[in-house]
């Protein structure tokens, strides 16, 4: 049993790509907005209609009652190109669910860093680093800044494992 999370998933594009084009049987699909009908009815796809901050203690109860039934060793990617106002935030999140001991060893994380305040390429770069710095102190590793032809300029892709 493969579990993924999108984090920020209306309208569903990742989690439509997590259910098709990897080994994903289950996927957590975090927003508070509606999904595309067609992603959120797929097998597999359950929506949390709710902040992340909210969604991560229900998942970790979720997780916790079927550890004791079976074989489910914890989430194996987690993606996230959540909207936030401090850029800081997206890692915040991520830490909170680290913290909640949902992830299973190894695994595989995608996190868009956005910057919606002003600032110039330089220090924006520097301000991505800085959350990396802050992965890797909790044990992230094989980390990866990128900046995706999809990304605008105040966004940075930073993918890794845990």
């Amino acid at each position: 049993h493969i579990i993924g999370v999108d984090c920020c998933s209306a309208p569903g594009g990742w989690t439509k790509y997590l259910k098709e084009q990897t080994v994903c049987t289950e996927i957590f699909s975090i927003d508070p907005g509606e999904m595309a009908k067609s992603i959120s009815s797929l097998s597999g796809v359950n929506h949390l209609k709710m902040t992340a901050a909210d969604a991560i203690p229900k998942i970790s109860e979720i997780l916790a009652l079927r550890r004791k039934c079976d074989d489910c060793d914890g989430i194996a990617i987690w993606v996230s190109d959540m909207c936030v106002h401090e850029l800081t935030k997206q890692v915040d999140i991520f830490l909170l669910a680290k913290n909640a001991d949902i992830f299973r060893p190894g695994m595989a994380f995608v996190l868009t860093i956005k910057c919606n305040v002003g600032h110039a390429k330089d220090r924006f770069d520097d301000l991505t680093r800085n959350e990396v710095k802050r992965l890797e102190h909790v044990g992230a590793y094989g980390l990866k800044i990128i900046h995706l032809f999809s990304n605008r300029n105040g966004e940075r892709t930073v993918m890794g494992f845990i």
